[in-house]
């Protein structure tokens, strides 16, 4: 809109009263549109130490300039955290497999005559 204000065969004075008039009709909008963007930075920044957390890396700045939202940016990172988990290592059972109890028998209450538990 300044810009077409310029374009207008003004005066110089008559332009800059435009021009400032312009602004302050504006400066309300310009500054909540701020205080947005301020809190999308923060949430993002948040979104970030979450995600770091969980093994997913994010280019923060590229995010910001990007504009995309945080609750975008935490879809996606849902999305791509569950291919970012190692998987667990399974630990072997003790003893017998197909025993109801999984230690060994020299320890075992079910085996009460045998080992440190015998009487």
């Amino acid at each position: 809109m300044a810009g077409d204000i310029l374009k207008l065969d003004l005066p110089p004075e008559a332009r800059r009263a435009a021009v400032r008039a312009h602004e302050a009709s504006i400066a309300g909008d310009v500054a909540e549109a701020l205080q947005r963007d301020r809190v999308r930075v923060v949430d993002l920044l948040e979104v970030t130490r979450q995600a770091s957390r969980i093994g997913v890396d994010i280019d923060i700045a590229e995010v910001i300039i990007s504009g995309l939202s945080a609750d975008a940016v935490r879809a996606r990172v849902l999305e791509v955290a569950p291919a970012k988990r190692k998987p667990r290592k399974r630990r072997r059972a003790r003893g017998r497999v197909d025993s109801p109890n999984p230690l060994p028998r020299e320890y075992s209450a079910l085996a009460p005559d045998v080992g440190p538990l015998a009487r």
